[in-house]
């Protein structure tokens, strides 16, 4: 028997959360650290755009994707979880690959939601 993780979205004080940048692929990144969870940051709202904020993370659930909503008293920051459906999809597929295969993999995958968004 097979356990399907179902997509989540996750609400936190942006003082829970570290907010950080990595270097990926030639690229500069934002991420997002919470507990033991990490998310690639996609946007920041400002306050009065928490519907947009809400449409977009729904829209992201909806696409079979984990986000994180960090709030603070200046804006919301929006985060994806790629680890956590990139991994599912590997499982799903039954494959194992090579450390540069994931590496390379998690970059196809942030691009592809990047680009959606």
């Amino acid at each position: 028997m097979s356990t399907v993780a179902l997509p989540k979205m996750l609400l936190a004080d942006e003082a829970d959360c570290h907010l950080f940048k990595f270097w990926f692929y030639d690229r500069v990144c934002d991420g997002i650290r919470y507990q033991d969870q990490l998310f690639l940051q996609l946007r920041s709202f400002s306050l009065d755009c928490s519907d947009q904020a809400d449409a977009f993370a729904a829209k992201l659930i909806d696409r079979g994707h984990s986000v994180i909503l960090c709030g603070s008293q200046e804006r919301y920051v929006l985060g994806i979880n790629p680890c956590a459906d990139w991994v599912e999809s590997a499982t799903s597929d039954k494959q194992q690959a090579s450390s540069e295969g994931h590496s390379r993999a998690l970059a196809l995958f942030a691009a592809s939601v990047l680009e959606a968004a």
